[in-house]
């Protein structure tokens, strides 16, 4: 999803925020939505109810966008075609190659080749991964 509202510092965040666990919701330790939910809190000032996803996955977040006003304010829902830059958000849906339960991160260094560089969590704290787009 690309950002309707321009941020400040998009690239201190990133810096701020990586190597450190974020569960924001307390629920099942430090998930990808954290990351998500602290992204949206901290950028855009949403609360932590306007974060939640609907399914109880983080694809929800973008199959059923917008899933409340003030993300849909916030946020744009993009098509594959899309080329993700520097705090964009991306989903992966049910059944990608690389997180099949479906998976959310924040874009840090865009599109190299085949693969994205971003900011993701799970089970570990944030970190640069590149993955297939």
């Amino acid at each position: 999803m690309g950002y309707t509202v321009i941020m400040v510092d998009i690239q201190s965040w990133l810096e701020r925020t990586q190597n450190q666990y974020w569960d924001m919701d307390g629920a099942y330790g430090a998930q990808c939505w954290d990351l998500w939910a602290k992204y949206c809190m901290d950028n855009y000032n949403l609360s932590l109810g306007d974060c939640i996803t609907p399914t109880g996955y983080a694809e929800g977040n973008y199959t059923m966008f917008p899933t409340t006003s003030a993300v849909g304010r916030v946020f744009e829902k993009k098509d594959a075609d899309y080329t993700p830059g520097m705090g964009d958000v991306v989903f992966w849906r049910f059944g990608s190659q690389n997180y099949p339960g479906s998976h959310v991160a924040i874009v840090w260094g865009g599109i190299q080749g085949n693969d994205i560089d971003v900011l993701t969590q799970n089970r570990r704290p944030p970190y640069i991964n590149c993955c297939r787009s």
